[in-house]
């Protein structure tokens, strides 16, 4: 079981968008990365190294656990009944009470399927089929998140302040996608990546009046039992 499963389309999705998050949650929850694709698509790095860098949060942190579900890169398709049980097998075994999705209106055509899929199979995981597949059980909370600024109501803000120069660390882990030595391809992410996140963070710290923050989306409006449970 975990109390936390974040769903990443590539390895370095989860980490750039909402590593802050992980790693702040990390330190009462348990966590589990399940990560699509092994990302070798991508113009630097082979799906052996991309791996080795995402297994670097369970070398930092025990309560973090990341699984590859080795879909092929580019090829994530919310239609595949593959790769719908593969993940309605996953809830159904984790039984998490949060999970984290990407956004279903992402620029990326990978992490919107992926996102279709993840909806779908939280669904079907709670439902009486595929009993192969594990016992049913519904996940209740599902966020979302996107290395883009959401155009969407119902968001809400984590501050990660005290985590910001971790995440930094956390994201030039990924050597390979930020490398700009002559033997790496010339590529949008190694020569512009970090300073799109860091901006982003702390762009939304503005907006709760904090150094830094990560966003995520709601689809639903939430709910609170006092006015004194928001910070």
């Amino acid at each position: 079981m975990t109390n936390i499963l974040v769903f990443s389309t590539h390895p370095d999705d989860a980490e750039f968008s909402i590593g802050g998050t992980i790693l702040k949650h990390s330190k009462k929850y348990k966590i589990t990365i399940v990560i699509l694709t092994n990302g070798e698509a991508a113009k630097n790095g082979d799906k052996f190294i991309r791996k080795k860098e995402a297994m670097y949060l369970t070398e930092i942190n025990q309560n973090i656990k990341v699984k590859f579900l080795n879909f092929k890169d580019g090829f994530v398709n919310s239609n595949s009944k593959y790769q719908l049980n593969k993940i309605i097998e996953i809830i159904r075994k984790l039984r998490p009470s949060i999970i984290i999705s990407p956004y279903w209106k992402d620029s990326h055509p990978d992490h919107r399927e992926a996102s279709k899929l993840i909806k779908c199979a939280r669904y079907k995981a709670s439902i009486n089929i595929l009993e192969k597949l594990g016992n049913p059980f519904f996940c209740k909370f599902i966020y979302f998140y996107s290395l883009e600024l959401i155009n969407d109501s119902n968001k809400i803000y984590i501050d990660i302040s005290e985590y910001l120069e971790m995440k930094k660390e956390l994201v030039n882990n990924f050597n390979s996608q930020l490398c700009k030595e002559k033997e790496y391809e010339y590529t949008y992410i190694n020569n512009h990546i970090l300073n799109k996140i860091i901006s982003k963070d702390i762009y939304c710290g503005t907006l709760i009046n904090t150094i830094a923050a990560e966003e995520l989306l709601i689809e639903n409006y939430i709910k609170i039992d006092n006015l004194f449970s928001i910070i």
